[in-house]
């Protein structure tokens, strides 16, 4: 009885054994887990930003300051013995970064020979000195006077002396610190020009004497022309500082412009020929630039040709042209990408903006003729990039146009939309 009982009981184990077995086939046995997770703050670049204030706090940054009178009239005329200061100025880091600057006085142009009868005293900041300020500081006042010597004679009537310019250059301190120190930006360089010019003579003498890499900026408002042969460079200004290239075909290499205006005119063939490595950055470019140079970038640029007969640009001889956050204002003719025989070109827009304020119905922004050459062109253009108020025509519609030939390969958005034969 006892013996049967038992027999029962081992076999209803076992039984029980193989169903969890069964159960248990195709599991995965893993060891005790658990997760912590913790959340990373924001990624916050800082802020390096400096001004020039007056002593009521006024941004005086791009303004003309006028020499003060002890009876507030405006009318200043020196005569010997006769001594007028600037308003003070002060120097403020706007930022939230810690900074280091210098100050630079530059630009005494007219009649250099006033300004032998004139005493300059500058008291407060020392020129050409690194001084240091913190997030929100303020330097001490920058006081600038004049004093006409008292034995100035009748050879210095009627001379006049302008163009004088307070300039600040400021980068980034050993302030901060990072999870190593403080000494990753030890190196931080000022990015101050080398030479200062106020007219073409003067330009094309610091040309002469600049060593490879030498900033060169153009300070007076006016016309200057680059000669032939300028290399190595970068040339920087401001909307006031007009190069004319209305008469020249200069060849350079290795040279950038920064903010300043080009004068193209509407007659054919006005660049730089036979160039190579040029970028302009942040300059407003007026009429039909003829594009030449082998690389050529345009960054930040401005384009502006109102004749509705002309273009903003003929791409021409260059093999390779990059478009990087340009405007184009035309008349409804902006870009010709067209080249008199050769290997081609490559052809880059990112981000640009494309605006007729006259449409001409045949014409796109961006229009290609390969019928002149043995190589392709290839044309890459983003979605970034738009267009108005041009014609209704192309192979993205009112964007690009191969109007003429079959060497073109069109890449929008990634994809292609015509492929060279």
């Amino acid at each position: 009885m006892n013996s049967a009982n038992t027999r029962k009981s081992f076999i209803m184990s076992c039984l029980s054994l193989l169903i969890c077995v069964a159960l248990l086939i195709g599991t995965t046995f893993a060891w005790f887990t658990d997760t912590a997770t913790s959340g990373v703050n924001r990624i916050q670049s800082g802020i390096l930003d400096i001004a020039l204030l007056d002593e009521n706090g006024n941004n005086i940054e791009g303004q003309t300051l006028n020499f003060i009178k002890a009876d507030g009239s405006s009318s200043i005329l020196w005569e010997p013995g006769c001594t007028y200061s600037l308003p003070k100025i002060y120097v403020k880091n706007n930022g939230n970064l810690a900074l280091k600057f210098k100050l630079v006085i530059t630009g005494i142009m007219g009649d250099a020979k006033l300004n032998e009868a004139i005493e300059w005293t500058i008291n407060g900041l020392a020129l050409n000195t690194e001084y240091r300020l913190g997030p929100d500081e303020m330097s001490p006042a920058l006081e600038i006077t004049g004093h006409m010597k008292e034995d100035a004679g009748n050879e210095y009537q009627n001379l006049t002396i302008d163009g004088i310019s307070i300039s600040v250059y400021a980068t980034q301190d050993t302030a901060e610190s990072d999870s190593f120190g403080n000494d990753y930006d030890k190196d931080s360089k000022y990015t101050m020009p080398d030479f200062y010019v106020n007219n073409t003579s003067q330009l094309v003498a610091a040309i002469n004497d600049a060593e490879p890499g030498d900033i060169i900026k153009l300070q007076a408002e006016g016309t200057y022309v680059i000669p032939s042969g300028t290399k190595d460079l970068v040339i920087t200004g401001s909307a006031d500082t007009v190069i004319d290239l209305t008469g020249t075909n200069s060849h350079m290499e290795n040279v950038t412009f920064e903010g300043v205006t080009f004068e193209c005119g509407n007659t054919s063939y006005h660049g730089y020929q036979h160039s190579n490595n040029l970028t302009f950055r942040n300059c407003t470019i007026k009429g039909t630039y003829w594009s030449y140079a082998y690389n050529t970038k345009f960054i930040g640029c401005t384009f502006i040709n109102t004749d509705s007969e002309n273009y903003n640009i003929w791409t021409y001889g260059s093999r390779y042209i990059t478009f990087d956050n340009c405007t184009f204002i035309s008349a409804g003719r902006s870009v010709l990408i067209y080249v008199e025989g050769g290997p081609g070109q490559d052809a880059v827009f990112r981000n640009c903006t494309f605006e007729a304020t006259y449409t001409v119905a045949d014409k796109a922004a961006i229009e290609i003729d390969s019928s002149y050459i043995s190589g392709t062109y290839t044309v890459i253009v983003d979605n970034g990039t738009t267009a108005t108020g041009f014609g209704n025509i192309g192979q993205v519609s009112g964007l690009i146009n191969n109007k003429k030939g079959t060497r073109t390969t069109i890449i929008y958005n990634g994809v292609t939309v015509l492929s060279a034969s």
